[in-house]
């Protein structure tokens, strides 16, 4: 059991045999079980708010059955986990479970997670730096003149990148994220489960009403054998119908969702897996 708590929020987690914040679920599944496995970073795991808040929990209470099964839902969320990391834990981790479906959720901080690490080129190679790493790094790192001069007069950010190469870097990093949402498609056909891809949007990206996945939705869309979930389109219809603003969903500090916004999560996913051909609960 571990405890967080800060300023804005304090919970109590507990993580199960294959370390993830969630109840134990037994590896055989029991007859008329539909699994769903959810992956995810910090918004997954449910940061912000106690165990039975999560997403996922609450997903499995609006969709108590599929297709006449009881559903059971497994948060497989990591903190700083991004769409490389979990494909890798549904390989290694997840799979062992038999998910029917397999829920896996993206925002913008995976662009510059696998602008930053790198996308699968790194699975295997613990040590491994993306290319185009200055050899300055180590200075910028040691010194305070050298950051003033990096950041406050060539205009370089935090990633050590100038703004040319940061926009070469991000779309780099959503052929990444498609080519491994790709990738997770193959494998539920390989496995059998169905694929829901979930795009969720950080505050103020819901604030100014756009985000940097509108390109790879699109890309997406055509898939059939992939659900696509665009939430910061369910999140501005629903803010508008109720007149709540986006500061109403999310913590005012630490910007993860608040139990509110996790209520709005599990919402729009159970919303849109309920009106898929095929599916009835």
């Amino acid at each position: 059991m571990s405890r967080t708590v800060n300023k804005e929020f304090h919970y109590e987690s507990s993580f199960n045999f294959i370390n993830m914040r969630d109840i134990e679920h037994p590896l055989r599944k029991a007859p008329y079980e539909y699994r769903i496995a959810a992956l995810g970073d910090s918004f997954t795991e449910g940061v912000g708010v106690a165990q039975d808040q999560t997403w996922p929990r609450l997903l499995q209470k609006m969709l108590p059955s599929v297709n006449g099964l009881r559903t059971r839902v497994m948060n497989c969320g990591i903190v700083s986990h991004d769409t490389v990391d979990e494909l890798q834990v549904l390989r290694e981790r997840v799979l062992a479970f038999r998910p029917d479906m397999v829920i896996v959720a993206v925002n913008s901080s995976d662009i510059t997670d696998i602008a930053t690490k790198g996308g699968q080129e790194r699975i295997g190679r613990p040590f491994y730096r993306p290319p185009g790493s200055p050899w300055w790094e180590f200075l910028f790192g040691s010194s305070f003149l050298v950051r003033h001069f990096v950041q406050g007069i060539l205009g370089y950010d935090w990633t050590l990148k100038s703004s040319a190469e940061l926009k070469a870097g991000d779309a780099r990093a959503l052929d990444a994220i498609y080519q491994t949402i790709m990738d997770f498609a193959h494998l539920s056909g390989e496995r059998g489960f169905a694929l829901v891809a979930v795009f969720h949007p950080m505050k103020h990206e819901l604030e100014k009403g756009g985000w940097p996945l509108d390109g790879l939705i699109g890309r997406l869309a055509g898939e059939k054998d992939i659900l696509v979930v665009n939430l910061l389109e369910y999140y501005k219809a629903e803010c508008a119908k109720s007149g709540v603003p986006a500061s109403d969903i999310y913590w005012p500090v630490d910007l993860h969702h608040n139990a509110r916004g996790y209520e709005l999560f599990a919402r729009g996913v159970a919303e849109a897996i309920s009106k898929t051909p095929g599916i009835k609960n």
